[in-house]
């Protein structure tokens, strides 16, 4: 999909921190245009720095902040990478996601997904995937309430699907967090002294396991930075307190898990 970069008279130019507010330009890491429509809408293209697009959002109904999902109407939103390639796009109704959603694998147009929302829930049959060797496996899943209650499998290969032979097709339960695990880690990560005092910023990816009892164990870099960021990370991870542990077929198992952590440091 090929999407204009020009800016018209009546456009406004918003500039964005990491945390969507608006700042000053010299301050910001993504930049937002405002198109006006004849509907009393607006068309939005929001860039990384330079000219890489970021999203691009069709009906959005205020220019003003706070800019989140519930200025959307009857809308499509697509997502991209740094690299260009689209990531996803997104289907919204009254500030909710709402009907087919599909996300494509990173640098390249391959379907990765169709995922299906209802008024904000995740409700209906999901289809995703997979590519191991020569064939593709497909799963389908349905959900009811934001809740997996089936899934199957199958083996796709020359445009032939056949049920896919598995050990072990039980549905596992994933871990859960037992707070807001996105608040926790803003509130106990440190930015490293030094490396702000020096600007310096990084992402870090940690992968661990939770243990049957809830506890955390085996941790391990999956992507490094600057030293100081990578000790930071091992840390806040360290102190977790214990998770819900994973289930399969109502038992308790080990489960790896991934946390990236990204130090990002506005003057």
């Amino acid at each position: 999909m090929l999407i204009s970069f020009a800016t018209y008279a009546k456009d406004k130019i918003v500039h964005l921190d990491s945390m969507m507010n608006e700042v000053q330009q010299s301050k910001a890491l993504y930049y937002r245009i405002y198109h006006p429509t004849d509907s009393n809408m607006y068309d939005v293209k929001e860039f990384y720095e330079g000219t890489t697009i970021r999203h691009f959002f069709a009906k959005y109904t205020t220019d003003a902040p706070p800019y989140n999902i519930e200025h959307f109407a009857d809308s499509m939103v697509f997502v991209y990478a740094k690299s260009g390639f689209m990531l996803e796009t997104r289907n919204y109704s009254n500030g909710k996601r709402h009907g087919r959603q599909i996300e494509f694998y990173l640098h390249s147009y391959n379907i990765k997904s169709f995922k299906a929302y209802k008024e904000g829930v995740h409700t209906g049959y999901d289809t995703s995937f997979y590519k191991i060797g020569t064939p593709i496996i497909e799963y389908i899943n349905e959900y009811k309430n934001d809740s997996l209650i089936s899934s199957k499998h199958y083996e796709v290969k020359d445009s032939i699907r056949a049920n896919y032979k598995k050990k072990d097709s039980s549905v596992v339960k994933p871990p859960k967090f037992k707070r807001n695990l996105k608040r926790y880690l803003r509130w106990k990560t440190n930015y490293p002294r030094k490396l702000r005092a020096k600007s310096i910023q990084g992402e870090v990816l940690l992968g661990f396991v939770i243990n049957i009892d809830g506890t955390i164990g085996d941790i391990s870099v999956l992507k490094a930075a600057e030293e100081g960021f990578v000790r930071e990370a091992i840390r806040v991870i360290k102190k977790m307190p214990r998770w819900i542990p994973a289930e399969k077929n109502n038992k308790p198992i080990k489960f790896f898990y991934t946390i990236p952590f990204i130090f990002i440091f506005v003057n």
